[in-house]
């Protein structure tokens, strides 16, 4: 045991904030007879410890550390000793160079849930339990550090017995800074018809789910509008007073137990199901269960209960639950009572409501299993803020301004990006308040001026427009192609080396291209400092631009010109597609003239056409349902359509598959064959790391087969989405090594 007269300064970084990271240590570092103090500061955690094995305290801090901390680098130095007499927790230092980890919101804990069902526990069944392993964090910050005085728990003066446990070293609850109980946390309550109802709220509120009510329920980031998922005719009334006609809803459960009573989960379902983040997950259904909720998909996006409020409800209803974002379509989730009563009173008929602020609105995370990897579709509670560590170290500050659809921001500083939470569209004025919040909080909290500002390259994006606005004058503002920035997002994160040559392939729905048109079909070759675009599905028209994404009419109709021009009007599959005479005319010359007709490379766009060819659907009225639908009919298959490589350009045979007699096969056919593209790029160019991104890249059987190819290093988004919500992180990488 080497315990020489040495002091050593730890700086542990990572997710170390508001986890219980620091009576951990105090607790291990007593255990060991050590001598010191923890604290935290706006770097993470310090340490400075004498009398300590430094190997062996090391490696019980990475093993035996509390369930939801990350730790991503421990730096050490050893100085004179001390000679200190105890080990201490110390407050905490705002001082210093501020980018500090700021913990996620997190569903209940184990411990907390054994609590809540101990009848001889004094939170028994107490709505806001939690502890330093879970509860409100991010959702509730003013600012940093992550201390009571500074979230909106602060107008809750803790009684005794919780001050007690707060300041108890060897407690779970020691400086839990949203810790609370029944006799000094917050309050709820149930409004209904204009009236309040403090007494028997969870029973009133479980008969109205039993009578087919909708209830608008505030949680922990925000409200959820609920009613009985087995109830057809709430779900119905709910989706059409949300006026979302087709989208799924996610579901509920209480339990896993419950669940399984309903769904058909895979062992590593299962395992994210029931993880300490409690995302929902997209689960195949049992039938006919949850036919309304799904409208036809085989799959789900269930979850579990995660806050106590959720579980007491629970205790009075036994059936499974709809908890869809509590806001109006392409508006944030709401999270002020009043703001909630105004917006979702054509909605909810009635609401449960508490007075802890909720300070910025989070909405649930969604995860999907591929190949027994999660891939993140929705990064939000429990996962974001996201800290994101790269071997790259960057002297500037550079500013991700993030995508149109499913927008996020970037910052990257030192060697860390630090990715927001899921924000949503920029399409609709409560969205883009919601965005420059967003980025108000991170600058403030990280107490950072960009000196790179990274925009998508569409000239008519507001995050781009934006960026213009507020920064040309104080910083550097560049833009970069929506593709490349979905390459850049997999070698920041996966730390590919940033000169290492690779074959980076981006398959999406849309994204400005840098000759003007839409991009979404794209293979580049060269490095995170100069990619290459080499090849690219062949373009075809969008006729009437945004009116062919929702409606996929327009691009069979559009590809069938391609093929026959003015012979199209006798093709027997432009009478089924039923367009008046006087339309399709006008159609016609709208694509030959190019009249509010854009090219695109878009792979999303055919996963629509190909869904419509189907059958399965008239109208795209939500992102990538075409392409979720044509996955659910995929079949084990190896056939695919005949494809060539001119050029640049790689040219699919949509003769043969506008011809297909056997519909059934259509859907694994046409995944195949963007498999087979892939493998004879790769073989073309003889480069074996390969990096894919892009919301394609969700689709299950296209990234099993990949992840099968022999002779290639595959490279993809693992800790952040796939899909537009990892763009800002490409662009703040981009940034970086502008720098």
């Amino acid at each position: 045991m080497n315990t020489d007269k040495k002091r050593f300064r730890l700086l542990i970084k990572g997710t170390v904030q508001g986890v219980g990271f620091r009576p951990f240590v105090y607790n291990l570092a007593t255990s060991l007879g050590a001598k010191g103090f923890v604290l935290n500061n706006t770097d993470g955690v310090v340490i400075e410890i004498e009398n300590v094995d430094i190997e062996k305290f090391t490696h019980l801090l990475k093993t035996k550390k509390p369930p939801l901390s990350e730790i991503e680098n421990i730096t050490i130095e050893t100085l004179d000793w001390l000679g200190f007499e105890d080990f201490k927790i110390k407050d905490s230092d705002t001082f210093g160079d501020k980018f500090p980890s700021i913990p996620p919101d997190m569903g209940i804990c184990e411990d907390c849930l054994k609590e809540f069902n101990n009848p001889n526990d004094r939170r028994y069944k107490y709505p806001f339990i939690n502890c330093t392993n879970c509860g409100p964090r991010y959702s509730i910050v003013l600012d940093i550090p992550y201390d009571r005085k500074n979230t909106t728990m602060n107008v809750f003066e803790m009684c005794e017995d919780c001050k007690k446990e707060y300041e108890d070293k060897t407690n779970r609850r020691f400086h839990a800074e949203a810790i609370s109980c029944p006799n000094c946390g917050p309050i709820y309550w149930y409004e209904k018809d204009g009236n309040i109802y403090k007494e028997n709220v969870f029973e009133l509120m479980a008969n109205d789910l039993k009578n087919s009510k909708i209830i608008a329920l505030k949680g922990l980031g925000g409200f959820h509008l609920i009613c009985n998922a087995l109830d057809e005719k709430a779900v119905k009334t709910l989706r059409e007073r949300k006026k979302r006609s087709s989208k799924p809803f996610a579901i509920m459960f209480k339990s896993l137990e419950e669940a399984l009573k309903y769904l058909e989960p895979t062992e590593d379902e299962i395992r994210a199901l029931t993880s300490v983040q409690k995302p929902i997950v997209l689960i195949k259904r049992k039938f006919p269960y949850f036919e309304e909720a799904c409208q036809g998909l085989s799959s789900v996006g269930a979850f579990l209960a995660y806050t106590g409020i959720h579980l007491r409800l629970f205790d009075f209803i036994d059936f499974p639950i709809i908890a869809t974002s509590g806001n109006i379509s392409d508006i944030p989730i709401c999270k002020d009572n009043d703001d909630a009563k105004s917006k979702l009173k054509d909605i909810a008929d009635a609401f449960f409501m508490h007075n802890r602020d909720i300070k910025r609105p989070v909405d649930d995370s969604v995860v999907k299993l591929i190949d027994n990897n999660i891939s993140i579709i929705r990064l939000a509670r429990s996962y974001a803020p996201k800290p994101i560590y790269i071997n790259t170290h960057v002297k500037a500050v550079s500013l991700g301004m993030g995508a149109f659809l499913k927008s996020t921001i970037s910052i990257f500083k030192n060697n860390t990006i630090i990715l927001s939470p899921h924000i949503g569209d920029l399409e609709s004025v409560d969205t883009i308040e919601h965005y420059k919040n967003t980025l108000d909080d991170f600058l403030r909290f990280y107490n950072v001026k960009p000196d790179i500002v990274v925009c998508d390259m569409h000239p008519n994006f507001f995050s781009s427009i934006y960026a213009k606005e507020r920064f040309s004058d104080k910083a550097t503002v560049v833009s970069l192609q929506h593709h490349k920035a979905h390459i850049l997002s997999v070698i920041a994160e996966q730390n590919i080396d940033t000169h290492q040559e690779i074959l980076g392939i981006a398959w999406d729905g849309t994204g400005y291209g840098e000759d003007g048109t839409i991009w979404g079909g794209e293979f580049f070759v060269g490095n995170a400092y100069n990619l290459k675009r080499v090849f690219y599905i062949k373009p075809y028209k969008l006729i009437g631009n945004e009116k062919a994404i929702k409606d996929p009419r327009r691009i069979v109709l559009s590809l069938i010109f391609e093929l026959l021009e003015e012979k199209a009007f006798n093709h027997p599959l432009v009478e089924k597609l039923r367009f008046e005479e006087k339309e399709l005319k006008m159609l016609y010359k709208m694509w030959k003239n190019d009249i509010n007709t854009t090219k695109t490379s878009s792979v999303g766009r055919l996963f629509d056409m190909v869904a419509y060819l189907m059958g399965l659907t008239d109208v795209i009225d939500y992102e990538a349902k075409g392409a979720m639908m044509v996955e659910d009919r995929y079949i084990d298959s190896k056939e695919y359509y005949d494809f060539h490589i001119s050029n640049n350009e790689i040219i699919i045979s949509f003769e043969d598959i506008l011809n297909e007699k056997e519909i059934d096969k259509m859907a694994s056919k046409f995944i195949n064959t963007l498999f087979e593209i892939i493998v004879s790029i790769i073989k073309l160019l003889k480069i074996k790391n390969v990096v894919v991104s892009g919301g394609v890249f969700y689709n299950r059987p296209l990234m099993k087969r990949l992840k099968a190819l022999d002779g290639i290093n595959l490279f993809y988004n693992k800790k952040i989405p796939t899909g537009d919500g990892g763009i800002s992180v490409g662009q703040a990488f981009y940034g970086g090594l502008l720098c």
